[in-house]
């Protein structure tokens, strides 16, 4: 058992594609834990950026004035339609 590690050890600590083997069984965890990591990060900026339009505490004059058409839009289909509702 002895001799079997020390061969084993020697073989692959000193040969040239050390490198690739010692480095081979982490390349797909570690992709998929940075994917995962971006995902989430995308997610989290994502909500963060939508909650602070809904909340007020940036800028949404843009989809403000969107909606003020819309509900504008909305209120003389309404009229239009029964004008007893003035």
């Amino acid at each position: 058992m002895q001799l079997q590690f020390a061969s084993f050890q020697l073989f692959f600590t000193h040969a040239p594609h050390c490198v690739f083997f010692s480095g081979h069984p982490i390349r797909g965890p570690a992709s998929l834990c940075a994917g995962a990591l971006g995902l989430t990060a995308g997610f989290i900026a994502a909500y963060q950026n939508s909650s602070a339009r809904l909340l007020g505490y940036a800028e949404n004059a843009k989809e403000a004035a969107a909606d003020e058409k819309f509900h504008q839009k909305a209120r003389a289909a309404t009229v239009a339609q029964n004008p007893a509702n003035k």
